[in-house]
């Protein structure tokens, strides 16, 4: 099995871009170093309004999503990255994220998650009282910033 990659973010760049009906859109370059590989992935952003407030939300090209398809969480914090980006923020870049795993190591580590999981279902009633929390209706509980201490 082959060792987990460092993997850095080097660049996020605004870019103009437009669909098939010549609509402007909000674009992003965002370049990335895995391992000694340069990667080039390409952000997209919508606009759109949900009651009275106007949201961009951003779609990631198709590469992207199969690169990072066994390592979420690093997809998680370049969108993340995007994000500030696209909020005007400035970062300093190169920004290290999490080490790039191969899909074997990626499975590896998924499967000592579900033991652990595996391990928490394993406690005697837990499922029980789970069920009977999500049945106890609302109503029912004290807000935690309610209740007084006793001192």
């Amino acid at each position: 099995m082959g060792r987990a990659m460092k993997t850095k973010v080097l660049s996020i760049k605004k870019i103009e871009q437009f669909d098939s009906a010549k609509n402007h859109l909000d674009g992003l370059q965002v370049v990335v170093l895995l391992g000694d590989s340069q990667k080039n992935f390409t952000f997209t952003g919508r606009k759109t309004k949900i009651g009275n407030r106007e949201l961009t939300i951003f779609s990631e090209d198709e590469n992207f999503a199969k690169t990072f398809q066994f390592n979420d969480n690093i997809g998680i914090e370049i969108t993340n990255l995007v994000k500030k980006v696209a909020q005007g923020e400035d970062l300093n870049f190169p920004i290290p994220v999490s080490d790039f795993s191969t899909p074997e190591q990626a499975l590896t580590k998924q499967k000592s998650f579900e033991s652990e999981y595996n391990d928490i279902l394993a406690i005697p009633g837990l499922l029980e009282r789970i069920k009977q929390n999500q049945a106890t209706p609302k109503t029912d509980y004290t807000n935690w910033r309610n209740i007084q201490s006793d001192e």
